[in-house]
């Protein structure tokens, strides 16, 4: 289930994508390699590494390679911060409801008194609830499925922004988390995600018109 997420295979195709860019910046570095050439592209490389090279040994030749270069650099960049964002997002959600659903099991005797009937550890039934719901699988360890909580709105409440948060709701969670991030660090590959999200080929990244109507498309069908 976790492999089959919506979240995860697209974490894995930011994966490829990023590994396919970089390939491609490699190539154009390596380019041409005469002698006319070859200190400007070891003034490129330098800048890959170092872009503060720029300012501290300004060259014509260098200035031009640089321009047409880095929007791909930019580009390879954002891809990668946006693999980060998406591994991050994944994790927390799964160690924070994993965590959530245990504690409310060794807190609410009722919920405890379920797994104890049915002979289930509180560590597998969280883990394997959280893995379900994130993903939308559908699948509790219960021949009730959920039923059986019916009494437990504290769980069901832990759940349902869950599933969200794991399908429909990702598209405009994940844009509030880049615009939280861009205000907070002020890096520039935060904002050209929010600026240039079309080109990076990425569904889930959406403009925020679109996750205005998306997330109130949801939240109305939720209170309908």
């Amino acid at each position: 289930m976790f492999v089959g997420g919506e979240v995860f295979t697209s974490f894995l195709g930011l994966l490829f994508k990023a590994t396919k860019v970089n390939g491609e910046e490699n190539r154009v570095v390596s380019a041409n390699p005469d002698s006319e050439n070859s200190h400007t592209q070891i003034e490129l490389g330098l800048f890959l590494n170092n872009p503060r090279i720029l300012d501290e040994k300004p060259n014509t030749s260098l200035e031009s390679g640089i321009k047409s270069f880095g929007n791909g650099y930019l580009k390879h960049n954002s891809i990668r911060f946006l693999g980060h964002v998406a591994l991050c997002y994944l994790l927390i959600f799964h160690l924070g409801a994993s965590t959530l659903i245990s504690l409310y099991i060794l807190l609410v005797p009722s919920a405890r008194q379920v797994l104890q009937q049915k002979g289930l550890q509180v560590q597998i039934f969280s883990v394997f609830t959280t893995l379900a719901t994130f993903a939308n699988g559908g699948f509790i360890p219960t021949n009730e499925n959920m039923a059986v909580f019916n009494k437990n709105s504290g769980l069901l409440l832990v759940l349902i922004p869950l599933v969200l948060f794991g399908s429909t709701s990702y598209g405009p969670c994940l844009r509030l988390v880049i615009w939280v991030l861009e205000m907070v660090t002020k890096r520039e590959e935060f904002g050209y995600l929010l600026k240039n999200y079309g080109e990076l080929g990425y569904g889930h990244l959406l403009s925020s018109m679109n996750c205005l109507c998306l997330a109130a498309t949801v939240f109305g069908f939720i209170l309908v």
